[in-house]
């Protein structure tokens, strides 16, 4: 077998292929790019959005908190007005009940109603009941058709 021979020069590096490297340095005032700072503007955004929220959480539990203490205390006020409620229902059964009735009615010497102390009429249709009238009432309405008549007004 023959040999053949390698170009070794052809893998070797030279001298014209090298790429040129240039290296630009800018000033320190263009060093942050418009992107930085867009990311910073959004971090602060987002940050400030967290911060509003955390406070809106606060409030909402603040608030609820308030509410809740209210309900508690009306509903202990509420227990407190049916225990009164029951309480005073049960003396004003005992007070009403027919054997405290009886008793007192005792006390003060009534009676129940008997037979004879009803009295029944029977009045026809064109009969009428004339009732007398109390001498002082009707010297006030005398004196006032008096004033009345004095005055020109009608008599009552």
């Amino acid at each position: 077998m023959a040999q053949v021979a390698y170009e070794l020069e052809r893998f070797a590096p030279s001298p014209a292929r090298k790429p040129a490297v240039r290296v630009v340095r800018k000033p320190r005032e263009e060093q942050k790019p418009k992107g930085q700072i867009a990311k910073m503007v959004r971090t602060l955004l987002a940050a400030l959005v967290v911060v509003v929220l955390v406070f809106g959480v606060l409030a909402t539990q603040t608030s609820l908190n308030e509410l809740q203490r209210g309900i508690t205390s009306a509903n202990k006020e509420l227990t407190e007005q049916e225990a009164l409620y029951a309480h005073l229902n049960f003396e004003l059964e005992n007070m009403t009940s027919m054997k405290n009735v009886e008793e007192r009615a005792a006390e003060l010497g009534l009676e129940k109603v008997s037979g004879g102390q009803v009295n029944y009429f029977r009045a026809e249709a064109g009969n009428t009941i004339e009732v007398k009238e109390n001498p002082f009432t009707s010297l006030f309405k005398n004196l006032a058709d008096a004033i009345n008549s004095l005055f020109g007004g009608d008599a009552a």
